[in-house]
């Protein structure tokens, strides 16, 4: 089975990903002929060059930078189906995989900021302002796991305020590719920052309500 129900219940809080990256990633996943690990490793490194592109400032480059960080999520999208297909699914992958997409979750907006440095010293702030936060509330989620047993994003019905934060969410890189070639990396910024605050919120409460 490349897609279990329990993924395919998952994948459907993120719109984008489950109806625009993983019908073409299922295709490609079908095609491969390389390992899931193989995959993640060429994600990693497409989405860190990214990053690196990001970071200078240059408007192609960084337009470069947004549509390879496109790039990393889309092999993040073929990498479990190619798992489940050639049977080699494992828990170094599941690490990895989570690894190469946090790593890069968390550098697009130090590397935005990075590239905006130019402008202004506080843009890097705001960047560094964006990562901790998310990495705060993947934090929560995480201990929210390990102490109940259960995903926050995967119990019960989800509030319809929740529903549409994932929404958003799930374009974040579309919607950075479309700040930069409108020449606004900084609205990404100020933005996505408000997101990290909500999405924080959000989790905070309804790991308290779940309890």
């Amino acid at each position: 089975m490349i897609m279990p129900p329990e993924k395919i219940r998952q994948d459907s809080n993120f719109p984008f990903g489950h109806y625009i990256l993983r019908p073409p990633a299922l295709w490609v996943a079908s095609k491969c002929r390389v390992s899931a690990n193989t995959v993640t490793w060429i994600g990693f490194v497409v989405g860190v060059a990214g990053l690196g592109l990001l970071a200078t400032g240059w408007y192609w480059g960084a337009i470069t930078g947004a549509v390879l960080v496109l790039a990393n999520l889309f092999c993040d999208h073929v990498d479990g189906p190619v798992s489940r297909i050639t049977g080699t699914a494992s828990l170094h992958g599941q690490w990895l995989d989570g690894f190469s997409g946090y790593v890069v979750e968390i550098g697009v907006p130090v590397a935005v900021g990075v590239g905006l440095v130019g402008e202004d010293i506080l843009f890097v702030v705001l960047g560094l302002c964006v990562a901790l936060i998310r990495c705060f509330s993947r934090l929560i989620s995480a201990y929210h796991q390990r102490v109940f047993g259960e995903e926050i994003i995967s119990t019960g019905r989800q509030p319809r305020i929740y529903r549409f934060g994932l929404l958003f969410l799930s374009i974040e890189y579309p919607m950075l590719l479309i700040f930069i070639i409108a020449g606004i990396p900084d609205g990404y910024l100020t933005l996505f920052l408000l997101a990290a605050i909500g999405e924080l919120g959000i989790v905070c409460l309804k790991s308290y309500i779940s309890r």
